[in-house]
């Protein structure tokens, strides 16, 4: 109820978002870096856990050479889409989400022994 001599006016929120120490946020997407040796990121066996929102797990398998950066997506294991935007998924009552990006960082070794260094070299010429 209005009291009198006071205008009607908009009510103004500001949010502002924390950083979560496993997730960041892409919109309705979320992303999560994961570490993987130099030598599971060549010999295409990398199998990586990966932590989602609601607490479970979910093993990728990366069958493929895994460069530094390297994205993968899981569908619907992100955000909530806003409001409105949460259409029933294929009639099972379902929200919409938004994906989970798994981005690969490569660790490199900080130093390699000459010998180490010449056999590489003699194992990746010709490779690009």
């Amino acid at each position: 109820q209005q009291q009198k001599r006071l205008q009607p006016a908009d009510v103004i929120f500001t949010i502002k978002e924390k950083q979560h120490c496993t997730f960041e946020r892409r919109d309705s997407d979320i992303v999560h870096t994961t570490a993987v040796s130099l030598l599971n990121a060549l010999t295409e066996e990398c199998s990586v856990r990966v932590p989602t929102l609601d607490g479970h797990a979910i093993f990728l398998d990366c069958p493929e050479v895994i460069c530094h950066n390297h994205e993968k997506r899981i569908k619907g294991e992100g955000l909530s889409l806003r409001h409105g935007d949460d259409d029933s998924d294929e009639g099972n009552g379902k929200g919409k989400r938004g994906d989970l990006i798994v981005r690969f960082h490569v660790l490199f070794p900080r130093s390699l022994d000459r010998n180490v260094q010449l056999k590489l070299r003699e194992l990746l010429v010709g490779i690009e």
